[in-house]
């Protein structure tokens, strides 16, 4: 078995925005000689490809090849941006990913979630091998086993993002800038934080359904909705900008506050020129300002847990070919 990751430990933003917005070519490039034994992992701050390693599957020197192509970058460059990982080290790492302890927000409960869909959709798409099933298995246990034996403390990337912003505890009316699974993790985030009115603005025209009231924002009020809210949180992972330099500038000229904004998206999702004059809290930030690592007891058991199951497969390779 074998990883390949671009995350944001070892990767440049750049590379992930451009690698988040190139998944599907990703994919697509690994399955064109039909259904492939890989499970493709896509979050806000990482792009990761488990493979089998068997022989009927891509190999990870092919995997790496596909990574530089989409990206054009030189493999000899790309690799210093790359965690790249196989055996027992690879199933760790899976272990670790999926139990939150290699998230920016350590121990975040959502990226078990995301890891189950992805794993799920592999297994409907007729790409997962018994090596990889066995190695999701154990992952999304050892997750649940963590959370019994040492439970981490209760952190999110919203969290995170409320950290850095002083007198966040004023806060009252947020707008979320997206649809998706995410966007309405974010909202419930907001909620449970004590802010009871929310908006919700989409690009592509989706309704989002919460558990209690909110309002939907039309195109043609986004601009006066963003003078009404205490703070944007953006979520949608989209190609271009979705609140511009443009839009604030037109804020601050007719008098109006400008709010305060968080982008949790890789690719940006409010404009990069907006920093130049305002505050906006970004992955990156979040990353540098991120809690302490992972307890010793987690530690010791996703490595001892990650060490038995491989040599259990280890074990089932050698019944199988004797």
């Amino acid at each position: 078995m074998y990883v390949v990751s671009a995350n944001h430990k070892v990767s440049s933003w750049e590379t992930l925005a451009r690698l988040s917005e190139r998944v599907p070519e990703v994919e697509a490039r690994i399955h064109a000689d039909g259904d492939q034994p890989v499970v493709t992992i896509a979050t806000c701050n990482r792009i990761e490809i488990y493979g089998d390693g068997a022989a009927d599957a891509p190999t990870l020197a092919r995997v790496i090849e596909i990574f530089s192509e989409v990206l054009d970058v030189p493999e000899a460059e790309l690799f210093e941006q790359l965690f790249v990982a196989t055996g027992v080290d690879a199933i760790e790492h899976l272990h670790r990913m999926t139990s939150g302890l290699e998230s920016i927000a350590v121990g975040e409960s959502e990226v078990g979630g995301q890891v189950r869909k992805a794993y799920t959709t592999s297994i409907q798409q007729g790409r997962i091998s018994p090596r990889l099933r066995r190695a999701f298995d154990d992952a999304l246990r050892v997750n649940r086993d963590l959370r019994r034996l040492e439970p981490h403390r209760d952190t999110n990337l919203v969290a995170l993002s409320l950290d850095l912003i002083p007198d966040a505890d004023r806060l009252e009316r947020v707008l979320v800038i997206g649809t998706g699974e995410f966007a309405s993790i974010v909202h419930q985030r907001m909620h449970q934080f004590g802010v009871l009115e929310h908006w919700n603005y989409s690009t592509s025209g989706r309704r989002i359904t919460l558990p209690f009231p909110s309002h939907r924002v039309e195109p043609q009020d986004l601009v006066r909705t963003l003078g009404e809210v205490d703070i944007v949180i953006a979520a949608t992972g989209a190609t271009e900008p979705v609140i511009t330099k443009a839009m604030v500038d037109e804020l601050v000229a007719t008098g109006a506050r400008v709010p305060v904004l968080v982008d949790l998206a890789v690719t940006q999702d409010i404009d990069p020129a907006i920093d130049a004059e305002h505050t906006v809290v970004r992955l990156e930030h979040l990353a540098r300002n991120r809690p302490s690592s992972a307890s010793e007891t987690h530690e010791k058991y996703v490595r001892m847990r990650a060490e038995l199951l491989a040599h259990r497969m280890e074990v089932s390779s050698e019944a199988a070919a004797s």
